[in-house]
């Protein structure tokens, strides 16, 4: 069911007591953002779980905007244009206006009371900010016609500010083709060092120095939630010193937060792409196909979309990233569900890398601990493939020990600060590093091997 005002869904005022959480850090820039974006008829503040959108725009309307405010909390249970429209009535409408009645299940439709409530602004010139939190919960089109309706009719007194983590349906591109959108994205509402340095200050009472502070904006990129959960393990753990250095997408901290708010909520078609590709550091859609093994294209777009920590690296949407903390935890993630399914992922990279040309990502991907071949190469000894490819089995059943064991102890974070020794002391140890590699090949053939682009040696590497 659509609830208003306040949490519990249990009522709706028309203002709104919006004091900001304990523990929130005053953000003037944004402020002054939303402060400007009232000019306009709608402002969108839209980004992944945790960045601190309700806490924003609920200290913004208690310090900031003099003007009355409608709030509605939007949940779950149901998408009811019917509802929709007599809490959009109970908040907005003047008291003792009688044009405006609220919907009934078997009365008048929901359109009609949005007209007579349109009438009934008109008529008050009242300024007001009517805000939408959670605004990604709600499917239905009729409630997004509502929505629309208010949007394209009621009288610029009127302002709404509507908090998602998704774009909602409601013609974004022609408000902002209009000049009435007014948006804070993901890399708004990044926090800054100052402002991360007084969140561990006021959340955990904690102080960093200046390097320590640095290194864990950077690694967190700003996301609220992440630096508060890192507050918390830096608590428990004492690890007052460096956090950036231990702290990562794969503690359990946040592990179990990206789960809560984002992978358990997700269609397992999704989940299990998101898992599967977060094994490279950019995507493209040829990339993701090779790796997924069916078109990718839809999925790219709509999780990138839906603000899934999924960040596009450019305009045309050609390549793509993932947050840094949402990838170590995929991989965490990736590691602990589907071990068995590693392996065969980077020989698939690794392969589609090879034919472009791509050296370097193809050793890596070819030597990374968590495969037991190199790219390209048939199945060791006494080990077939189920019919689909994906298991490597052998009599005993499936051969997944090695790599949970060796996703288990890799470390993003290491890994990616120590790559380029890595590759190499990998690329030696490994029992082949191309097709025809019959013996364990020495750091000067390694050499040799990246500067061909790791075309098939007629002799031994």
């Amino acid at each position: 069911m659509l609830a208003a005002d306040g949490r519990s869904g249990t009522g709706c005022d028309a203002t709104r007591d919006s004091a900001p959480c304990s523990g929130y850090v005053a953000r003037e820039r944004l402020s002054r953002a939303l402060t400007a974006g009232c000019a306009k008829r709608l402002t969108l503040v839209a980004a992944p779980a945790g960045y601190g959108k309700t806490s924003l725009v609920a200290a913004w309307c208690a310090q900031c905007y003099a003007h009355p405010t409608a709030w509605l909390s939007l949940e779950w249970t149901e998408n009811d244009p019917i509802l929709l429209a007599r809490y959009l009535v109970r908040a907005l409408g003047r008291p003792g206006a009688g044009s405006v009645s609220e919907p009934e299940p078997d009365g008048a439709p929901a359109m009609a009371s949005m007209r007579a409530l349109v009438t009934d602004l008109a008529e008050a010139f009242t300024e007001t900010v009517l805000v939408l939190d959670d605004y990604d919960i709600v499917r239905e089109p009729e409630c997004h016609a509502l929505v629309r309706f208010l949007l394209d009719h009621a009288p610029s007194s009127l302002h709404i500010i509507v908090c998602a983590r998704a774009d909602p349906a409601l013609a974004i591109g022609s408000l902002r083709a209009a000049g009435q959108l007014a948006e804070l994205r993901a890399h708004d509402l990044r926090m800054s060092e100052d402002e991360a340095a007084a969140l561990l200050s006021e959340r955990e009472g904690l102080c960093l120095d200046c390097e320590a502070l640095a290194d864990l904006v950077a690694h967190t990129e700003g996301w609220a939630s992440g630096l508060c959960l890192s507050a918390s393990w830096m608590r428990a753990a004492g690890a007052a010193r460096r956090p950036a250095d231990r702290f990562g997408g794969d503690i359990r901290h946040v592990v179990d937060y990206l789960s809560e708010v984002v992978l358990d909520r997700l269609a397992d078609e999704d989940r299990d792409f998101l898992l599967c590709t977060s094994i490279v550091d950019r995507l493209s859609q040829p990339l993701c196909d090779a790796i997924v093994g069916r078109p990718s294209g839809a999925a790219l777009d709509r999780l990138e979309r839906s603000n899934t920590f999924l960040i596009a690296l450019d305009e045309r949407r050609g390549y793509y990233r993932y947050h840094r903390m949402f990838r170590e935890t995929l991989r965490s993630e990736l590691a602990r569900r589907h071990s068995c399914d590693v392996a065969p992922l980077h020989r698939r990279a690794s392969a589609w890398y090879r034919a472009e040309g791509l050296a370097s990502e193809a050793i890596e991907h070819a030597a990374d601990p968590s495969s037991s071949s190199s790219a390209g190469s048939s199945s060791p000894s006494g080990v077939n493939r189920s019919p689909d490819g994906r298991h490597p089995t052998s009599p005993q059943g499936p051969r997944c020990g090695r790599a949970s064991t060796c996703c288990a102890a890799r470390s993003p974070i290491a890994a990616s600060r120590r790559r380029s020794s890595w590759r190499l002391r990998r690329c030696t140890s490994r029992p082949r590093l191309a097709d025809s590699c019959g013996s364990p090949p020495s750091r000067t053939s390694v050499s040799t091997c990246i500067s061909r682009g790791i075309r098939r040696p007629r002799g031994r590497c």
